[in-house]
């Protein structure tokens, strides 16, 4: 066999191999990195739309609130005017008090 680039043709041989396993390396490496990628993009897309979701829901319960202490004033008004307390307690009553004087009347 003759010479290629001034080797030996063995030599020659084993750096075809060596191109060759680097090359092969190369684009396993470059796949894993592409799908390394398309997972990160993945997992922010769906951090991005579980924070989204958490967006949402808060601002749903916020505006649930916000409708229930609307409604809330409304009812409190008008427990107020037929002599209820809101949130379950009792409303002080001023009764006149009955007082007995020394002669057993009753007396305001």
């Amino acid at each position: 066999m003759e010479e290629i680039f001034g080797m030996e043709p063995g030599t020659v041989a084993v750096f075809v191999c060596i191109l060759a396993v680097l090359g092969v390396f190369s684009f396993f490496a470059l796949a894993a990195l592409k799908q390394r990628r398309a997972e990160r993009q993945w997992h922010a897309q769906l951090a991005q739309s579980e924070r989204s979701a958490a967006w949402d829901k808060a601002e749903q319960d916020r505006e649930e609130r916000e409708r229930e202490e609307h409604e809330s004033v409304g009812t409190r008004e008008a427990d107020a005017v037929n002599g209820r307390c809101p949130r379950g307690r009792a409303k002080p009553r001023r009764h006149l008090r009955v007082v007995r004087d020394n002669e057993g009347e009753d007396s305001e």
